[in-house]
């Protein structure tokens, strides 16, 4: 088979992804009939699907009528003036994705397409606690359309104070929303194999609106092709509850490729691993509290991030803000490991940045700087202590190219250090309290760490590195 990708510059990548619609869950292929048994098929209604004709009376009298069972939207273009209320589940199959970067595969006839031709407001807007079921459809691949001022091509939330419960967006493209896919208080779903081409505020947001934890689900093996330097989308993937899987996803562009901002309840385990997170304007995976919610749990792990054609801005692979509450520390039990920063960034770049933290552990990950501005490599403590708490331990990790200072330390709160590699005295942490501790493990110097000597075990007393 040929292969359908083409590379463009480093660190990004373009594909086109033409070709069969995966099938569903149950594996089986939509059905030709108008309407056979649990299927009802749009065209029955009136529907036209050649782009001329509105095509939402009928589309409307088909949801009303479908009593839980499958709309079907066979290849076609459904023009809609309005988009769909129901306050029960629905369930949409369409034929085909047909996806990709550029007019061409958005232009693909052999799909069903649904084209949004209103003004605001969402497409499909469900307010129940059962699940709703999308599958293998485009929504709005003709801007021209629609402007991106709000609404939500698919927007799931609960009544009263439940939960939306085991959702599913599956082979779905949505292009030139404000938000493609929102779910409110949700209940272990699933998003995956779909394609965000273009959006204004959040690709995917799941969040909860009261003190009513949410549990996210699983995101997986999506692509995400949005903006990059300059860019002003918000994130690709907005975590506002915990119980969340984000994994082997493409993520290119936006302000944040993950962005984990807690609010209205504690949140817990958070798994971030395995995805390509690239050029983004502000940071690959951004964690922060709003309101002092906890976080427990979190660990990003096995990712790959590039960062290769984006400005000032950039200010982490990684990043843990500081609280906005000084002093209080609001993630536990956090985890970072494995990953791979390939980056060129400005002489105050950091690769990674941790501004809080309890039982933090940063382990094993590979740091290559192809630039030649030497930034820093890992800054604990963003110049200060705030919501940092020990143990903090951070081992194993190699450096490749030119960094200033490979580690920039809090000027309070002991941090534990052991290098993969030698680390001469030039390099030794900055800013490290009293008590912190390194061991580099090529050579243990008779006297004090000297400049331009090999490292060792040292220890941080009387505001030096001491052997």
């Amino acid at each position: 088979m040929a292969d359908a990708s083409v590379t463009g510059p480093i660190g990004r990548r373009r594909f086109c992804l033409l070709g069969a619609a995966p099938l569903g869950l149950d594996g089986a292929a939509p059905p030709p009939a108008a309407a056979a048994g649990d299927w009802i098929n749009v065209r029955a209604f009136g529907a036209a699907g050649d782009g001329d004709a509105d095509d939402a009376p009928a589309i409307r009298a088909a949801l009303a009528a479908a009593g839980g069972r499958t709309v079907f939207f066979p290849v076609g273009r459904y023009r809609v003036t309005a988009g769909f209320r129901s306050e029960v589940p629905v369930h949409i199959r369409g034929e085909g994705t047909g996806a990709g970067p550029g007019s061409g595969a958005q232009a693909n006839d052999h799909c069903t397409r649904i084209v949004c031709d209103f003004p605001a407001g969402h497409l499909f807007d469900v307010e129940s606690m059962f699940p709703s079921i999308f599958r293998d459809f485009q929504v709005n691949v003709a801007p021209s359309r629609r402007p991106m001022a709000r609404g939500a091509a698919i927007h799931l939330r609960p009544p009263g104070t439940a939960t939306v419960a085991n959702y599913h967006v599956e082979g779905v493209a949505i292009n030139h929303f404000h938000t493609g896919i929102a779910v409110i208080r949700p209940a272990w779903g699933t998003i995956r194999g779909c394609y965000f081409g273009d959006w204004a505020g959040d690709a995917i947001s799941l969040t909860t609106d009261m003190r009513i934890e949410g549990s996210g689900g699983h995101v997986r093996n999506n692509y995400f092709f949005g903006q990059t330097s300059g860019a002003t989308q918000r994130s690709c993937i907005h975590l506002g509850c915990g119980y969340v899987h984000v994994a082997e996803n493409e993520i290119l562009g936006a302000r944040h490729g993950v962005h984990c901002a807690i609010a209205n309840h504690p949140a817990g385990y958070i798994r971030v691993f395995q995805n390509t997170i690239e050029e983004q304007a502000e940071a690959g995976v951004h964690v922060e509290s709003v309101g002092d919610e906890q976080a427990t749990m979190m660990a990003i792990c096995d990712n790959e991030f590039s960062a290769l054609t984006n400005g000032p801005t950039y200010a982490a692979s990684v990043r843990i803000s500081p609280n906005g509450s000084p002093g209080v520390n609001f993630i536990q039990d956090l985890l970072i490991s494995r990953n791979i920063t390939r980056h060129v960034l400005s002489a105050d770049g950091r690769h990674y940045r941790i501004g809080n933290g309890r039982n933090v552990k940063l382990a094993d990950n590979l740091l290559e700087e192809l630039g030649q501005h030497g930034p820093v490599g890992i800054q604990v403590g963003d110049g200060e202590a705030s919501g940092l708490m020990v143990p903090l331990v951070v081992e194993g990790n190699q450096f490749l190219g030119g960094f200033r200072q490979r580690y920039l330390l809090p000027r309070a709160g002991t941090v534990i250090v052991r290098e993969s590699q030698g680390c001469p005295h030039a390099l030794l942490p900055g800013h490290a309290a009293d008590g912190s501790e390194l061991f580099c493990p090529d050579g243990t110097p008779a006297g004090p760490v000297a400049a331009g000597g090999p490292g060792c075990f040292a220890r941080r007393l009387g505001k030096a590195w001491r052997a």
